[in-house]
């Protein structure tokens, strides 16, 4: 068996025969999203463990599938969407506290060329469906706030803002930077 070279720039990381699983999990979904950012969710289970320094045997011990890899890193931002959330309802004014969140998502789509495909995966699992509904649950209790405020139109709902978000995919993939111009004038048009 042949055992990989350390991935490049990973000489701070320690070496993958060290790591204990969670370590080794750890690493696979990092070099998973850097992977995934780079090629698209297309790209090969051996590119992932090329990235991890570790080889792909190691991949399917921590993740049965592609698709569990990808299922992982939708669960972790579908988490991160809840903590936002959170903490927008924390906010002292309620559409305050929605744009901060809306901004912060917007700018982690940017970021992050892994969110927009998680996302899409995650409508497709049912295993993730808890985690959804957890998040969108978390995501209505702002927007019902806000609404109840009287600072946000009736007949916006997560729905409309998840529209909104693939909307801005599609704008960036047009013509990059695009989405953030279309973004100034959807936040614009969502004041009550």
């Amino acid at each position: 068996m042949v055992v990989p070279a350390q991935a490049s720039g990973s000489s701070a990381s320690p070496p993958w025969i060290t790591l204990d699983a969670g370590g080794k999990r750890l690493r696979l979904l990092e070099a998973a999203e850097a992977v995934f950012a780079r090629d698209g969710l297309d790209a090969p289970v051996p590119a992932i463990a090329a990235a991890a320094g570790a080889g792909v045997g190691s991949v399917y011990r921590a993740f049965a599938s592609k698709d569990e890899i990808v299922c992982a890193l939708a669960l972790e931002r579908l988490r991160w969407v809840q903590e936002r959330a959170g903490e927008a309802l924390e906010a002292s004014d309620p559409w305050t506290g929605l744009e901060r969140l809306l901004r912060v998502i917007a700018d982690r789509q940017v970021a992050d060329g892994v969110l927009g495909e998680a996302f899409a995966a995650a409508f497709q699992r049912p295993d993730l469906a808890k985690p959804l509904a957890a998040a969108t649950e978390a995501v209505d209790e702002v927007v019902d706030r806000v609404r109840a405020a009287g600072a946000l139109r009736t007949d916006i709902t997560t729905d409309e803002l998840r529209g909104l978000f693939t909307g801005l995919r599609a704008a960036d993939a047009a013509q990059p930077g695009s989405g953030a111009k279309l973004f100034e004038l959807v936040l614009a048009g969502l004041r009550a």
